[in-house]
């Protein structure tokens, strides 16, 4: 696989993600296999917005220096390699394309399009092609669609309340949607690495909750303070948050 990344962001030892306008300011990071521990996030400075990686603790490294980032009517999903070179517009349609995620064999990218009209889930070959709708219903879809571990099916959230919604899974291909919550507002659904739960945000409580998927039990990660979307560390060990 040739070492790029995504631009609505994802940043790796191989490809990484992202989507970017001039109203992004940061980004999640998605990996297609192993990683060797960088991030990579948009940030706007001094009014311009480019995409930079980083090692934690480390300098910042500019990945884009591209002027039609600052001003992009939409936000769209582009490809880079993860030294700053070989920049490919992955999406053009009308709306927004956003929150790109990597299937776990990298032949696969599932992110979310308002393109209908309606934020839809939808699905993608890495180059761009055969960009397919996977969701139909006219409710709104939120961040962020993920890929369970074996890469067979697709958490996602459908935005039932101002912020967040339902978390519902399907397969791959769209068949069998179904809710794993009821009358919930969450945002977000991470599969954790061994595939036998999701985390989430809980809205209203602000905080990060893991919800069993063989009971749909969910349960706080840590009480207290103001949390934030949760992200598993890459193909990993344990959970990060990352910003909203």
């Amino acid at each position: 696989m040739s070492s790029k990344f995504i631009v609505w962001v994802a940043v790796a030892g191989a490809l990484a993600l992202a989507a970017l306008s001039g109203a992004i300011t940061t980004a999640r990071a998605t990996y297609p296999g192993k990683t060797n521990g960088r991030l990579a996030f948009a940030i706007t400075v001094d009014g311009n917005t480019d995409v930079h990686s980083v090692l934690p603790g480390r300098a910042l490294h500019r990945l884009t220096n591209d002027p039609g980032f600052d001003a992009c009517p939409n936000v769209d999903v582009w490809a880079i390699d993860v030294e700053g070179g070989d920049l490919t517009r992955l999406t053009d349609a009308p709306g927004f394309d956003r929150f790109p995620a990597w299937s776990p064999d990298g032949t696969k990218i599932v992110f979310q399009s308002s393109r209908t009209g309606i934020a839809q889930v939808w699905m993608m070959n890495p180059d761009g092609s055969d960009q397919t709708q996977l969701t139909f219903d006219p409710v709104p879809k939120d961040q962020l669609p993920d890929w369970s571990p074996d890469g067979r099916r697709i958490a996602f959230v459908e935005q039932t309340h101002p912020v967040g919604g339902d978390i519902w899974v399907m397969n791959a291909d769209g068949g069998d949607p179904h809710p794993i919550t009821s009358g919930a507002d969450k945002l977000g659904a991470a599969w954790s690495p061994d595939g036998s739960a999701i985390a989430t945000l809980d809205w209203p409580s602000r905080t990060v909750e893991i919800i069993m998927l063989d009971t749909t039990e969910a349960r706080a990660v840590y009480p207290g303070g103001v949390q934030f979307v949760p992200g598993w560390q890459p193909r990993g060990t344990g959970l990060d948050e990352v910003s909203q």
